[in-house]
């Protein structure tokens, strides 16, 4: 069975399945919804059968900054559980990732 989706999103993902990150991330520029350039990182991680990009959002960021440290070096082989929650993009209601990490840094 070939995957329809290459990214780490809601519609590709489980509440609770288990992510691992393969790599240390790389930036990228994306113009949003207004036009306007903006720097995110993407991730390479697998959820076990498949190798997906993950964008996280500045709050997933800072979940995973404070697990694993600001190095993303360190982030390499981490992994977290998926949880599914309610938010606002773009000014409408919207499902996002918020990752659980399993690991912290000592």
């Amino acid at each position: 069975m070939e995957i329809r989706e290459k990214y780490l999103s809601v519609d590709s993902v489980e509440n609770g399945e288990i992510i691992t990150i393969l790599d240390e991330g790389e930036y990228s520029t994306i113009k949003d919804a207004k036009g306007i350039e903006k720097s995110v990182i993407n991730f390479r991680v697998n959820n076990g059968r498949y190798d997906l990009i993950y964008t996280p959002s500045v709050v997933a960021q800072k979940l995973l900054i404070k697990a694993y440290g600001r190095d993303t070096k360190d982030w390499v082989m981490k992994k977290f559980s998926v949880k599914l929650v309610d938010s606002m993009a773009f000014g409408k209601p919207s499902k996002s990732i918020l990752p659980q990490p399993l690991e912290v840094k000592i």
